[in-house]
């Protein structure tokens, strides 16, 4: 895992207003997988790469990180199932 050891990625259902949230204090990524199930296929993996772009570029524009998080599709299936395995 690399860069993302000091991170946990939790599951929390209860969130409100988000689908994820990263929190530096804290390290830990909070993902609602209820939200998430009501969305299109393919909206987790999104979701996570979106995340770990928050961990791997902190001082990023979020403008910025919605562009790069499509290159989700771009994935192979290997690496598109390591991101799964992080919840």
């Amino acid at each position: 895992m690399g860069k993302y050891k000091g991170f946990k990625f939790k599951t929390d259902n209860k969130m409100r207003g988000a689908v994820g949230e990263t929190d530096f204090g804290k390290k830990s990524v909070r993902i609602n997988k209820k939200r998430l199930k009501k969305r299109k296929r393919g909206e987790t993996g999104k979701t996570l790469m979106h995340e770990k772009l928050h961990i791997d570029h902190p001082n990023m524009h979020e403008k910025t990180i919605y562009k790069k998080e499509k290159q989700f599709k771009k994935l192979s299936e290997k690496q598109k199932q390591r991101l799964y395995n992080l919840i």
